[in-house]
């Protein structure tokens, strides 16, 4: 399984299982830092808006919106699934 936990606003953690992009747009540049290389920085094309298909721990398949820096991460952890990195 291909597991993602994202954690919203207030705390609350969304967890995410075999998670998929389902469509983006509005390309946007994105300053990323990764937890994986703590020094390294870089700059990418990234999109404003993801919609997220996903599995949820009780077995429903649900779709989200997101939207700027969430979004940013999301495509960031399914980058980390497909075994890429921020240096990739």
């Amino acid at each position: 399984k291909r597991i993602v936990v994202l954690k919203r606003l207030f705390g609350k953690f969304i967890i995410m299982i075999n998670p998929e992009l389902v469509s983006s747009y509005l390309p946007f540049l994105s300053i990323e830092r990764c937890f994986s290389l703590p020094s390294f920085i870089k700059i990418k094309i990234r999109k404003f808006f993801v919609k997220v298909k996903y599995i949820n721990l009780n077995g429903q398949v649900k779709n989200l919106l997101l939207f700027g820096p969430t979004a940013f991460t999301m495509q960031q952890e399914i980058d980390h699934l497909n075994g890429k990195l921020i240096i990739d």
